[in-house]
């Protein structure tokens, strides 16, 4: 999904990360609609699916981005944080505000970056860069043992649902390589070409 030269410095993410890279190299002719819809159900998948993406105010997930090759970035582009969390006392819950300057300075900084990295991709290749930019979201990930307020949330969301969903997102991009192919073959890569090569590969 991301360059090889992508790292977060957290042993066995890199790693996932790194395999994942490396199998979806292998697929000829995959597509941003491809790498697109992959990244999309793995989003998906991180709130159904234990690890979930913890959730204290909001802001973690909500500093999802996705950007491309192509220069778009289909998420994390004007992200909604909240700028108060509830905190319980024993005077009884208040509001407190969170460094709300802090969480979007990071976030752009790291869109910023993998933007950057994907404008190095090389032109020949689709490629996608996504994962979440608040600033304090390796440090959730990696915060083992904690207790979460979501039910079933825990450490290495990210990093368990990109290995529990490597088949399927490479699938998907497979899938959409197919019929990219086969618009080629028979003349266009128009709607219905893609709607009778869906038909068959499903």
């Amino acid at each position: 999904m991301s360059p090889p030269r992508f790292k977060t410095g957290v042993e066995g993410l890199d790693e996932v990360i790194a395999n994942t890279n490396e199998a979806i190299r292998q697929v000829e002719n995959r597509t941003m609609s491809g790498l697109i819809r992959a990244v999309a159900m793995l989003r998906k998948d991180m709130d159904k699916v234990a690890p979930k993406i913890p959730v204290d105010t909001g802001n973690l997930r909500a500093s999802w981005f996705v950007t491309t090759s192509r220069g778009s970035t289909p998420a994390g582009n004007s992200p909604r944080f909240k700028r108060t969390r509830s905190v319980k006392t024993g005077a009884g819950t208040v509001e407190e505000p969170v460094d709300i300057e802090r969480l979007v300075k990071g976030h752009a900084q790291t869109l910023a970056e993998a933007r950057a990295i994907m404008e190095a991709a090389p032109m020949s290749q689709e490629a996608i860069s996504f994962g979440f930019g608040a600033y304090y979201a390796l440090y959730i990930h990696e915060k083992m043992n904690a207790k979460f307020k979501r039910r079933g949330a825990g450490p290495k969301y990210f990093q368990a649902a990109i290995r529990r969903n490597q088949v399927k997102m490479l699938a998907l991009i497979i899938k959409e390589a197919r019929m990219k192919e086969a618009g080629y073959a028979l003349g266009g890569t128009g709607r219905a070409v893609r709607s009778k090569m869906k038909q068959e590969i499903d």
